[in-house]
């Protein structure tokens, strides 16, 4: 037993045949020697007492009797215990989705269909007299029945051709406003995706919390702008690899390089990407 403080044994009465290990138990100091649990067993000996109304108890061994138990109620010393919190776990947490959403995942074979036009490639994989190699058109076994549709496809031309010329163009209205799906805005009349990111205002002072807040907010779920997502997550690691502090200033060039990165998403406005 090695108590955290030293506390008073005298109103403790020892008995007269016994030959304590350690005599000065009572007194908080280094540790002389650590058993393992196989060894521990072994140095036990018959010979056990309770002291101090079972709250102390003595066991005999080959170096003498050793003493355990419970010693607080012989501390008159108080434990003090400080805990210390900071909220990492929003920006932790938004700053993995990014790297996640932007993760390239390896697509895995997994349906029959897959795992049958691998085989189809497997056996049917030839080189011909030219050294070109060839694989024979993969065709599925059972045959669709298709239903007879050509007296519907010409009562249907019959009928669009009664339609007015100017009726013919699907019109899109010309005040139309923009679908929004999927982080992206779709303009039906161009038929053209862009970007309209609500970007912050970026503060005055620039830390490396203020740069992984902005960048790791930038959605990109169909990768048109890898260019961009590629360049920020270059920003970080170059961030990262400064070591500095979440709240410390970044040097002069990295606030000058995350500047001018902003002002170039400003850009993506006008960007228009055919659907």
């Amino acid at each position: 037993m090695i108590p955290v403080n030293s506390f008073d044994i005298s109103h403790i009465v020892f008995p007269s045949n016994v030959h304590l290990a350690d005599p000065t138990f009572n007194t908080s100091n280094s540790i002389d020697a650590l058993l393992s649990a196989d060894i521990f067993f072994d140095i036990l000996r018959d010979g056990k007492y309770k002291l101090d109304n079972g709250n102390l108890i003595l066991q005999n061994t080959e170096f003498g009797y050793i003493i355990s138990g419970n010693t607080s109620r012989f501390s008159s010393g108080s434990l003090h215990c400080g805990l210390i919190t900071k909220d990492f776990e929003t920006l932790n947490d938004t700053l993995k989705s990014f790297w996640e959403i932007e993760e390239i995942v390896p697509t895995k074979f997994v349906s029959d269909e897959l795992k049958k036009c691998d085989e189809h490639f497997l056996k049917t994989m030839a080189r011909d007299t030219n050294g070109r190699f060839c694989v024979e058109m993969p065709m599925k076994d059972n045959d669709i029945e298709l239903w007879q549709s050509k007296a519907t496809a010409i009562r249907r031309l019959e009928l669009w051709k009664d339609v007015p010329t100017e009726n013919k163009e699907f019109l899109f209205n010309e005040n139309e406003e923009l679908v929004k799906t999927l982080g992206l805005s779709w303009r039906p009349r161009e038929d053209t995706f862009m970007y309209q990111m609500n970007l912050q205002e970026v503060p005055v002072t620039i830390t490396k919390r203020t740069v992984l807040s902005f960048i790791s907010k930038l959605y990109d779920p169909l990768g048109l702008l890898q260019p961009i997502i590629i360049k920020a997550k270059m920003m970080i690691q170059k961030i990262w690899l400064l070591k500095i502090d979440w709240d410390q200033n970044l040097p002069r060039q990295e606030i000058e390089n995350f500047q001018r990165y902003v002002a170039e998403l400003h850009q993506l406005k006008d960007l228009k990407i055919p659907r």
